[in-house]
């Protein structure tokens, strides 16, 4: 009974150890990778935006045209240059336009696990000009 206690509590601080490894990881990124997008869509003066991001700001502006002004700035960081770059291209910004509504998406990849979207350590700074009576 003792030796499965035992196994236990080491399978359970192998595990935590293994985990506090990719945190660390994270943490020790040296190197910064910045990817530009912008793009410009068409929407009616009451049209109607959604934007969905894990994790970086969003600035809106309101301006007298009947569209939308996107830029996105994506920020990666990792222990590489050439990492910092496999991230960022991990991440997709996607515009969809249906009707009079815009969705605009951060999109990472689906792992299965949480933990590999932290690993990731890419963010995506907002800037939209949008119609001054869109909602």
């Amino acid at each position: 009974m003792k030796s499965y206690k035992t196994a236990k509590w080491v399978a359970i601080l192998a595990g935590l150890f293994f985990l506090m490894g990719f945190y660390a990881a994270e943490a020790t990124a040296k190197e910064t990778y910045e990817e530009k997008f912008e793009k410009t869509v068409s929407l009616a003066k009451d049209g109607k935006i959604t934007l969905e991001n894990i994790t970086g700001s969003i600035d809106i502006k309101s301006w007298n045209k009947e569209e939308v002004k996107i830029d996105a700035l994506k920020i990666s960081r990792a222990s590489t240059l050439d990492k910092a770059k496999e991230n960022a291209g991990l991440v997709r910004i996607e515009v969809e336009k249906e009707g009079n509504t815009l969705r605009i998406k951060t999109e990472y990849p689906d792992r299965g696990k949480i933990w590999r979207r932290r690993s990731l350590n890419v963010s995506v700074k907002y800037s939209l000009m949008i119609p001054a009576k869109a909602s």
